[in-house]
């Protein structure tokens, strides 16, 4: 089966139109079966996870940066980056992409915390370096690309994650590696490609 490699830039936006393959944003149908399968996957292991934290412990998170330094009285294993910025300012909140604990360890912004540490927000307008910081946009880029691709095609056309390539940051470009039952010679158009961007956003 042929694999095929969904790479969308920038460049792709524009107007809808009715293909041959590609469902447009009206008709959208998710694979239902699927969808309801993963959904009860992440609310089992959210279950348990939960279930896991037993008695609530409580943590210092000490927060440096703008508007103004802040301790944080948060919940061990259950608040996130995401949960202190909230604490702290709506600015914050909007325009973090990703956390840095204890000045060395990058943290997504929805992980919970697991002990007392010192956090500092990263954002790609004001950092000297932004290679890491752009490393997640993309990243997270490939898992968007990747729910639409798995929503954008007729139900009798199953996509099947085939790899998962690390996004080229220099290129622009963002890659979700897929293998697509009953169409194995597609290859997508430029107004497919509109049509897929349309969907990200």
């Amino acid at each position: 089966m042929k694999r095929f490699s969904s790479c969308l830039y920038k460049k792709y936006s524009g107007s809808l139109c009715s293909i041959k393959y590609v469902s447009t944003s009206a008709n959208i149908h998710p694979k239902t079966e699927i969808v309801a399968y993963q959904n009860n996957l992440f609310d089992n292991e959210q279950k348990r996870q939960r279930e896991a934290v037993g008695r609530i412990e409580k943590i210092t998170v000490k927060y440096i940066g703008v508007p103004e330094n802040v301790t944080l009285s948060m919940n061990k294993g259950i608040s996130t980056p995401f949960h202190c910025a909230q604490h702290i300012s709506e600015m914050l909140v909007k325009r973090s992409g990703l956390a840095l604990i204890d000045e060395t360890h990058l943290w997504d912004m929805h992980r919970p915390l697991e002990s007392d540490c010192e956090l500092t927000f990263m954002h790609a307008q004001y950092l000297p370096d932004p290679y890491h910081f752009n490393r997640a946009y993309w990243r997270s880029c490939s898992l968007i690309l990747g729910a639409v691709i798995s929503k954008a095609f007729k139900t009798d056309i199953q996509p099947t994650l085939h790899s998962f390539p690390s996004p080229n940051v220099k290129s622009g470009s963002f890659v979700y590696d897929v293998e697509l039952s009953n169409l194995p010679e597609w290859a997508p158009t430029e107004n497919e490609l509109r049509i897929l961007s349309a969907n990200m956003g």
